[in-house]
């Protein structure tokens, strides 16, 4: 991967797979949605607070199927100015993404955002009475497209409360079974979090291949079980 190349361009959609289960973008901080404003909007589908950002390539280390958003974003225990799981590393020939590769450096916590997007929604299921809610709240699909092709280099990690899922331009996933959130109730929000990066493995992140990678739109698709669909 190549520090210094950085690319623009991008739009973060959420979706429910069903009028019951409503989402409504939020910020990362300070958000004034409640679960009574994301009912009265019934939003089946809604684009992103911050719909564009210009990123470094980066990548992560490996993550269990249990790790949620707060370890993700988490800081390294040992160097707070480090992020845990992120990393960058570059070729130093921009014209080969494998030549003279140095090592592996964490991202910074003060910069993380100039390496990955981070995009949150809020969901809740629409209040029918009688404490309404889903289980097993799960990524049902994830697509990814580029009007130039570069989407293969896009990965998106989504993450909730009590779990992730990853997928690729490509069309590669890991842990689309997974449960990113165990319980969504109309009493409360759950909040989802994704993460949108220029993945600096990709062996076509380098300096003279980097062009591709831009005006990038993302649509995901959540979906979970009735427990009870409320009086």
């Amino acid at each position: 991967m190549n520090k210094d190349v950085s690319v623009t361009g991008m739009s973060v959609t959420a979706k429910s797979d069903t009028a019951f289960l409503v989402v409504k973008s939020a910020p990362l901080t300070g958000s004034s949605n409640t679960a009574a404003s994301v009912q009265s909007a019934a939003l089946t589908s809604d684009t992103a607070v911050t719909a564009s950002a210009q990123l470094y390539p980066t990548a992560h280390e490996d993550i269990a199927a249990t790790v949620n958003y707060t370890a993700i974003e988490a800081a390294d225990q040992t160097t707070a100015t480090d992020t845990d799981i992120w990393y960058y590393k570059y070729s130093n020939d921009p014209a080969t993404s494998n030549t003279s590769v140095t090592a592996a450096t964490p991202v910074p916590v003060a910069e993380f955002d100039d390496y990955v997007l981070v995009n949150a929604f809020d969901l809740t299921v629409k209040n029918n009475g009688g404490g309404a809610s889903i289980s097993d709240l799960k990524v049902s699909s994830c697509t990814i497209t580029a009007s130039d092709g570069g989407d293969q280099a896009v990965k998106v990690l989504v993450a909730g409360p009590n779990g992730n899922a990853e997928f690729d331009g490509a069309g590669n996933s890991s842990g689309s079974n997974n449960v990113i959130c165990n319980s969504v109730t109309s009493e409360a929000l759950s909040q989802v979090r994704v993460y949108v990066y220029w993945d600096g493995n990709d062996a076509d992140v380098y300096t003279n291949g980097a062009a591709d990678l831009k005006s990038t739109a993302v649509t995901l698709g959540f979906t979970g079980t009735i427990v009870n669909p409320g009086a």
